[in-house]
C-alpha cells in the first residue's frame, strides 16, 4: 500500500477546496438568474452542484440555461 506524503495530501485537498469554491460560485450565479419557466433545468443543475465530479457538467448546463433565458427574453421583445 502506498502512503501519500503530506505535500500530496495538501495538494489534493487544495484542489478539492477549489472545486467546492467553484460549485459555490455556480450556485450563486444560478440563484441570481430569473429562470422562470426553466424549473426542471434549474433542478437538474442544483443536483449537480452537490458533486465535485459533476463540476464541468454543471458549468455547461448553466451556460446552456443562460442562453435559453437570453433567447426567451429576445423572443419577448
Amino acid at each position: 500500500m502506498t502512503t501519500k506524503s503530506k505535500v500530496q495530501i495538501k495538494r489534493e485537498f487544495d484542489a478539492f477546496a477549489a472545486k467546492i469554491a467553484q460549485l459555490e460560485l455556480l450556485k450563486t450565479q444560478l440563484n441570481a438568474l430569473d429562470a422562470h419557466g426553466f424549473e426542471s433545468e434549474v433542478g437538474l443543475i442544483r443536483a449537480k452542484l452537490h458533486d465535485v465530479g459533476s463540476l464541468n457538467e454543471a458549468k455547461r448546463d448553466l451556460d446552456s440555461l443562460r442562453k435559453k433565458i437570453a433567447q426567451k427574453a429576445l423572443s419577448k421583445s
